[in-house]
């Protein structure tokens, strides 16, 4: 399958040049001629070295051995452009912007998806900072770097006193390297990474269904090319293959949870390992404390200092531990499209008790404190800290627990409401302490949660509790703050506050809404399903808007 879908910009032409010369950056400088004219765009990397024998696939498996070996042979400038800069992005940035930039992305995305080597990716950084004297970085470094530059950008824009940065022409001049997506002969893994730069960019962007469409190609070209069936790594290459499927899978995960559909590629079918931590590095970690890696855009940061967001590679505990809980999440979303159809069978409506038992067993394992203190960076407060790894436990119990009208007084719909509460309040904590970025999938988290709390206050008919009260303040506060930086959150935030108006919290209505609110949260609905919403949450809006219920 070709990914030249991840990009909407126009494939430019890359030609190799036959005299080039490749050699691995981490033996030589790294630095060297392009003696392609400057007109033309050479690609940064070779396919697989010849010193490396052997095919890409072994047997069922992607060789390990080679999957990596295209990221160390590289050519990474091409000769200057002498009075004329045209599209060069370095201009424009500088040097503090720059580490701002990289910095912000190995804070919020790298220990969520770490499907880079920083090793490589401070090699990427020192040649940028090169070519400010004129020489132009061309092929898979530019891609990387712009892409860097693109994501630091939106992300820190989302910040309440940050200026306005450029990150869509960042982008666009990214995808003018596009040829690293849809060039055969470059190595699949490098492709896949290029993929997943821009499903980052996606993740923190306001459209849906882009994220939903990325996902889903990412995850079946790396099936194509056998990235399900790796064999448990034996080294560095073997390694970052594991990462990079880690996060594909972690992400195509997360989406369909959000989204409330089954996973694009079923468990049975799966045979790699998902990522482990090292427990011996594990040990160190926790017994020195979190290691700041040593990183040249550190040095060029001129904002504050805060070492628990500047830390990445080697501590990924809290990565390794986030595969896990999707992996349950994953087993379940194959369940619940089972017995989501008009007429399920007895069988299968047991057999899904019988699920949600388990699993809600098992993430009473995974979220124990002593288990979440384990794989969290003691006194961070954003994506390695305990209470991030607990509102990511809260959202998984949430989609565990199904409520509708059969048991919205039952034990799976208290349990429901608590996880709603304790999502709304994790999150609302994150946020004040500004140590989470605002990905727009947690619009789509957050607003579930919202719903959930009002269709069983709405179905019970009974007074709005203060622990409720409190989620729901909370709540609003993290869907007004998101519907002023996102304007396609607007639908949200006035769902949410039409539901908080016609829903009173003292003296319920017995499940009645009046008739002109009903009509509202109707044409609200339609709207949010459009934008995109949870397929349980769009059913939940259109029974209160739909079905005058009489209390139980």
């Amino acid at each position: 399958m070709s990914p030249s879908s991840v990009s909407s910009a126009t494939t430019m032409t890359s030609s190799n040049s036959s005299n080039a010369r490749k050699r691995p950056w981490r033996q030589q400088s790294g630095m060297e001629d392009d003696h392609n004219s400057a007109g033309q765009h050479r690609s940064a990397y070779q396919s697989t070295p010849p010193s490396r024998t052997g095919s890409r696939h072994s047997g069922s498996a992607v060789s390990t051995d080679s999957c990596a070996a295209g990221e160390r042979w590289q050519s990474w400038q091409a000769p200057p452009r002498h009075g004329h800069h045209g599209d060069d992005f370095s201009v424009d940035i500088s040097v503090a912007q720059a580490a701002s930039f990289f910095r912000t992305y190995f804070s919020v995305v790298h220990p969520q998806y770490p499907f880079l080597d920083m090793q490589l990716c401070s090699g990427y950084y020192l040649a940028w900072k090169q070519s400010l004297s004129g020489r132009r970085l061309v092929g898979w470094p530019a891609f990387f770097v712009k892409m860097i530059f693109a994501l630091g950008s939106l992300i820190e824009s989302k910040n309440d006193d940050a200026p306005y940065f450029r990150h869509q022409n960042l982008k666009a001049l990214a995808q003018a390297e596009q040829s690293i997506m849809t060039d055969s002969n470059l190595t699949p893994l490098l492709r896949l990474q290029a993929m997943l730069l821009s499903a980052m960019f996606a993740l923190h962007a306001e459209n849906t269904w882009r994220i939903a469409h990325i996902s889903g190609v990412i995850i079946k070209f790396a099936t194509v090319h056998r990235f399900h069936r790796l064999r448990p790594a034996t080294n560095a290459d073997g390694q970052i293959c594991i990462r990079v499927w880690s996060s594909i899978y972690a992400l195509d995960r997360t989406v369909c949870a959000a989204l409330g559909i089954p996973a694009s590629l079923p468990d049975m079918y799966i045979s790699s390992p998902l990522y482990e931590v090292d427990e011996v590095l594990s040990e160190a970690v926790s017994s020195t404390g979190s290691p700041v890696p040593s990183v040249p855009w550190l040095a060029d940061y001129e904002g504050p200092d805060d070492a628990h967001t500047t830390a990445g590679d080697p501590d990924l505990r809290t990565f390794a531990h986030i595969c896990r809980i999707r992996a349950l999440q994953s087993s379940f979303m194959h369940a619940m499209d089972r017995v989501d159809r008009d007429d399920p069978g007895d069988g299968d409506l047991q057999d899904m008790e019988g699920l949600q038992a388990h699993l809600l067993t098992q993430l009473s394992a995974w979220e124990d404190p002593l288990v979440l203190a384990r794989h969290s960076v003691p006194g961070s407060d954003g994506y390695r800290s305990p209470v991030w790894l607990a509102h990511i436990g809260h959202l998984a119990r949430l989609s565990v627990c199904v409520v509708n009208r059969a048991n919205v007084h039952g034990v799976l719909a208290d349990t429901a409401l608590q996880a709603s509460c304790a999502a709304c309040t994790t999150f609302r904590a994150l946020q004040k302490k500004r140590a989470v970025a605002q990905p727009w999938l947690v619009v789509l988290s957050q607003f579930k949660a919202a719903v959930t709390l009002w269709y069983i206050v709405w179905g019970r008919s009974i007074p709005v509790s203060r622990q409720v009260s409190d989620a729901m303040r909370d709540c609003s506060a993290i869907l007004a703050i998101f519907a002023e930086r996102w304007p396609r959150a607007e639908p949200y935030r006035d769902c949410f506050e039409l539901l908080s108006t016609s829903i009173p919290r003292s003296q319920p209505l017995g499940g009645r809404i009046g008739a002109e609110a009903r009509q509202t949260l109707a044409g609200l609905c339609r709207q949010l399903e459009e934008s995109g919403i949870h397929r349980l949450t769009s059913r939940m809006l259109r029974e209160m808007a739909e079905m005058p219920w009489d209390p139980m």
